[in-house]
């Protein structure tokens, strides 16, 4: 499980070291997919579901939902 998230904080860090823009966006849009296949692994759930509900131990949920707050944001502020 160390590893894993050791892993998960590299992610993090190496894809919003450099950004500008929609660079940015690129990053945070590959940050979301690694959490959403870690959450989903996490809780034994197909990757391809549309829909979940993570369990309260999942270690990666909360922080999906922290960067997915802030791509939600962004789209409103672009008015897109």
């Amino acid at each position: 499980m160390a590893g894993i998230v050791r892993s998960l904080k590299t992610t993090v860090k190496t894809s919003l070291v450099n950004y500008s823009g929609g660079d940015m966006k690129q990053n945070i849009d590959r940050l979301l997919k690694a959490l959403w296949i870690k959450s989903c692994r996490y809780d034994n759930i197909p990757v391809n579901s549309k829909f979940v509900v993570f369990s309260a131990e999942n270690p990666y949920q909360a922080r999906y939902n922290k960067f997915m707050n802030w791509r939600l944001c962004d789209h409103v502020l672009e008015g897109k």
